[in-house]
């Protein structure tokens, strides 16, 4: 898998639009700490690989803004 560890978005499968932290690897998948779990000491899922895509941390801001305020994200024509 070319993701290097870090921040995540899932894209498929149960998970799918949730940001985590990929820590590790686990089988086929990867060990995702998802967003609002102690990180690295909650619970974590196993995600397949194909379902991740790394998030820069710079972006981390717009999306939770546009999750938590999806109208006026819409409004302002960030997609």
């Amino acid at each position: 898998m070319s993701i290097p560890y870090g921040l995540v978005r899932v894209t498929g499968g149960e998970h799918a639009g949730k940001l985590g932290y990929y820590d590790n690897e686990e089988g086929d998948g990867a060990v995702v700490y998802l967003e609002g779990a102690e990180l690295l000491s909650g619970d974590y899922v196993i995600v397949p690989f194909p379902h991740l895509e790394q998030v820069e941390l710079t972006s981390l801001g717009v999306e939770r803004f546009k999750r938590e305020h999806p109208a006026l994200a819409k409004a302002a024509g960030i997609e």
